[in-house]
């Protein structure tokens, strides 16, 4: 472990952990692992199928057509410190006025306000920052970083049961808002900078400096096969994963466990998440990065397995975990394989492209879901769909080649 420890020291450190905090209560936590234990409640309170809750709230990810891009844009011109604490300022007002939906209409509005202000909040930036500290180590600290959102998915579930057994689902969408302020804001203030300073003498600084302006233009980016291959293979893998992960808890329900319980097991798949982002951040430094994706994507083959089974879901708290590792793979993977291929110049704006079409997937799967359990009073033919989802997208990034942007080697 030594090789990777030598790019973290006292400037380094306290960045990742306002990463981590950030990642922990960033507008993906809320919007795709807080949604399943409000789906119920707000499925009985606004009168409206699984489906069309589901539908509503996800359509908001469609904001990220027009935001990812933007967010990417001005993040790589002003700075993605910027881009972040305004995000955060909005996110929390947004979760807040779920409170006044009446209808499901409602739930589209806020939801698209939501995701299009606060985007500045996602995987996007944070990850801009650190490949801007980090070569060497890069996936490793990516891992780290990204990890947050398994923390995030941990927690999130359960406190969002607890709020809304406690006070009902409009107060615990009020203390949401406040909670995310409060925590996030002021260490994300004080310990986010966009580049590692020069009096500072971090390792690698001069040469991440010098990486940090090279990369491809958009347009060669954008004409390129294997931008395309990774937007496209991570769509259909983003279809794939958000269907379950979107009704994880109601699924849990339905077959008998409590609320209390259905939201511990979805809360075990966060600390799948976490061990799948370290590990699968420190093994993009060592392998092919998408050799490494499609190994951990076996996860959620095998947890759609279980489900098919028919085995009690009393023991489903193991392939859940399985699936919230190989779920771990998606996001570190993603930003890393631009890096590589692409560079650091336009980075923002690229990952905000391929946020557009992992948004797509994120949005569609769960609504898929949704509307095959209305239909058919089951999911069982959606999870089938899922899983040949899942191999396309496996298919597609194993067609991906050598990387275009060096990987320095620690000695």
């Amino acid at each position: 472990m030594t090789q990777v420890i030598n790019e973290f020291n006292d400037k380094s450190i306290p960045l990742i952990i306002g990463c981590i905090i950030g990642m922990i209560l960033g507008v993906p936590i809320f919007l795709i692992y807080g949604t399943p234990a409000f789906v119920i409640p707000l499925s009985e309170a606004l009168n409206a199928g699984r489906g069309e809750v589901s539908g509503a709230i996800n359509l908001g990810i469609l904001g990220n057509l027009i935001a990812a891009p933007l967010i990417g844009k001005l993040s790589d011109k002003y700075g993605s410190r910027k881009m972040i604490l305004l995000g955060v300022v909005f996110l929390s007002i947004t979760l807040a006025s779920y409170s006044l939906a009446q209808n499901t209409f409602h739930l589209i509005i806020i939801s698209l306000t939501m995701v299009f202000f606060a985007a500045g909040t996602g995987p996007m930036t944070y990850s801009k920052i650190i490949s801007a500290w980090f070569n060497r180590k890069r996936g490793f600290a990516l891992g780290l970083t990204l990890a947050g959102m398994g923390i995030g998915a941990m927690i999130i579930p359960i406190l969002n049961q607890f709020l809304i057994d406690n006070y009902g689902w409009r107060v615990a969408y009020q203390y949401l808002g406040l909670i995310v302020f409060i925590i996030s804001f002021p260490p994300l203030f004080f310990t986010l900078k966009d580049k590692p300073p020069v009096e500072d003498g971090l390792p690698n600084q001069e040469e991440n400096s010098a990486e940090f302006r090279e990369g491809v233009s958009v347009k060669e980016a954008l004409s390129s096969g294997t931008f395309w291959i990774i937007a496209i293979g991570f769509l259909f893998v983003a279809i794939g994963n958000s269907g379950l992960l979107g009704h994880l808890q109601p699924i849990l329900i339905d077959s008998g466990l409590t609320t209390e319980r259905a939201a511990f097991y979805a809360g075990a798949m966060g600390f799948g998440l976490i061990i799948g982002r370290a590990v699968a951040g420190y093994l993009l430094d060592i392998y092919h990065a998408p050799y490494v994706a499609i190994a951990f994507l076996a996860g959620p083959f095998l947890a759609y397995i279980f489900f098919l089974s028919g085995i009690s879901t009393e023991y489903a708290i193991i392939p859940i975990i399985l699936f919230g590792i190989g779920m771990g793979a998606e996001f570190d993977v993603t930003p890393y394989l631009l890096s590589r291929y692409f560079g650091l110049k336009n980075f923002s704006v690229l990952f905000g492209f391929q946020i557009v079409t992992f948004s797509l997937g994120t949005g569609f799967g769960p609504t898929i879901m949704g509307f095959g359990y209305d239909i058919y009073g089951s999911y069982n033919y959606t999870m089938i769909s899922a899983m040949v989802s899942l191999a396309i997208g496996c298919i597609l990034v194993s067609r991906l080649g050598e990387y275009k942007f060096k990987v320095e080697h620690a000695h």
